[in-house]
């Protein structure tokens, strides 16, 4: 399923209790070089600082996002502060 993925230009995720293996999993997809994902929510989900920091590593390489959605999961401030610095190199 994956795969297919890469040709997505919406992702909405939301509300599915996603954890940070998933994270692991989209980041890995983000990072590829022939993805197409524009916009991805995973708003209401289970995603942690972890999840954060492995959002933030693929943020660092991908140059085709321009929205990600967050919004009520538990990131905390060291997730922000991980997506921040990503976000200071990301020029997309």
């Amino acid at each position: 399923l994956l795969p297919q993925l890469l040709y997505c230009s919406h992702l909405r995720l939301e509300s599915n209790n996603l954890k940070d293996d998933v994270m692991e999993l989209l980041g890995s997809l983000l990072s590829a070089k022939d993805c197409h994902i524009r916009k991805m929510s995973l708003a209401d989900n289970a995603v942690s600082s972890k999840g954060a920091k492995a959002l933030s590593r693929a943020l660092l390489v991908n140059r085709t996002l321009t929205s990600l959605n967050l919004r009520n999961n538990n990131i905390g401030s060291r997730g922000a502060k991980f997506l921040a610095e990503a976000l200071k190199m990301n020029q997309v």
